[in-house]
């Protein structure tokens, strides 16, 4: 269901975590103002279906996580 990708664009001053439902982007962890900040996208038809909660959870943890090293 979930997935994420660490991502280095050039055109962006940090990496950042990609994060997947069901194979669309969800969501962005980026890290900026000496943060960890999330960036949620629209959903890729007319409404997001019902995301597991839990499993949500665990995937932006994880996210959090692979920006540690920013700090």
């Amino acid at each position: 269901m979930f997935s994420r990708l660490i991502a280095d664009d050039p055109t962006r001053k940090n990496v950042y975590v990609e994060i997947y439902y069901n194979d669309s982007m969800l969501a962005e962890v980026i890290h900026e103002n000496k943060q960890n900040e999330i960036i949620i996208y629209g959903p890729p038809k007319e409404s997001w279906d019902a995301i597991p909660l839990t499993d949500f959870i665990e995937v932006l943890n994880q996210a959090n996580e692979d920006m540690s090293f920013q700090d």
